[in-house]
């Protein structure tokens, strides 16, 4: 049998700027040889299965399903615990920036604003990028940085292999996720289950959708706004500042209860079930 797995759409519609007319419709027409040919269908979220499923409505339902995304309980069994919070609110990004929807200026503006309203001491923030690439040292990063007095807070690091970056991760008060456009809405990145494993609260720059889905089905692990919403986002940074100066912030954090499932054993034994019923 053959399940043919989606973690992230073959296209898009309308396609993303700058792709050649000919390999949009090249995507097409594979993406279509594809499902028609699989036995079945497998999306990373709800809303692919259902994007999927809607563009081949003569394909049986049943041909499609979901496996999420998750993490591997073993790459946590042993990294460092934050004993206590630090002494700046410390948060981190791991991964690639952009200009499109990883853009960390919008955090930069509403940092500035609560601290011009008298709600964060920025002396007491520090904002961290792990591997932002190139547009982390683009002309556009460094302006908003120093436009918004953030010099002395924000830092970038060099990529660094994934178990180093975890402990990185770890060290953290607060994880930031940038994933804010209307392509992404349907999708969650592997790296959010991660950061939901690693026990710490996480601030989500997205759009209503997936991510947003996930991180109120877990209950408590942090904090989902649209980046375009200047006033939302001042309101979310003041109050986890609030309870990090009440030494509480560490406290946000989803139930590990509510994780298991997302444990990638648990997901390869879904996996596993579909493949026993295509081969009985």
């Amino acid at each position: 049998p053959w399940v043919a797995d989606f973690r992230d759409p073959w296209f898009e519609e309308p396609p993303e700027a700058g792709t050649p007319p000919t390999v949009h419709w090249g995507s097409r027409i594979l993406e279509r040889r594809a499902v028609s040919a699989a036995n079945r269908v497998v999306a990373s979220t709800r809303q692919l299965h259902e994007q999927l499923a809607a563009r081949y409505p003569e394909q049986p339902a049943t041909k499609f399903t979901t496996i999420l995304n998750g993490y591997d309980e073993a790459d946590f069994t042993n990294l460092p615990e934050l004993s206590r919070q630090n002494d700046a609110m410390t948060i981190v990004h791991a991964g690639m920036l952009n200009s499109e929807f990883r853009d960390p200026r919008p955090l930069f503006s509403a940092l500035r604003q609560a601290a011009d309203e008298g709600f964060i001491d920025l002396a007491k923030v520090r904002l961290r990028f792990i591997g932002a690439g190139e547009f982390g040292d683009s002309e556009s990063v460094r302006l908003s940085i120093a436009a918004n007095g953030l010099a002395s807070a924000v830092a970038f690091t060099a990529r660094m292999p994934y178990q180093a970056a975890l402990t990185e991760l770890a060290g953290a008060d607060m994880l930031l996720l940038l994933q804010a456009s209307a392509d992404t809405v349907g999708l969650v990145p592997a790296k959010l289950y991660e950061y939901l494993r690693l026990q710490k609260p996480v601030l989500a720059l997205v759009q209503p959708g997936a991510s947003a889905e996930l991180l109120a089905e877990t209950e408590g692990g942090g904090w989902c706004v649209d980046p375009s919403d200047n006033a939302g986002l001042r309101d979310v940074l003041t109050e986890a500042y609030r309870e990090w100066t009440a030494d509480a912030l560490s406290q946000r954090r989803a139930p590990l209860e509510r994780l298991s499932r997302f444990e990638r054993r648990a997901l390869a034994g879904e996996l596993a079930g579909i493949f026993n019923e295509l081969v009985v």
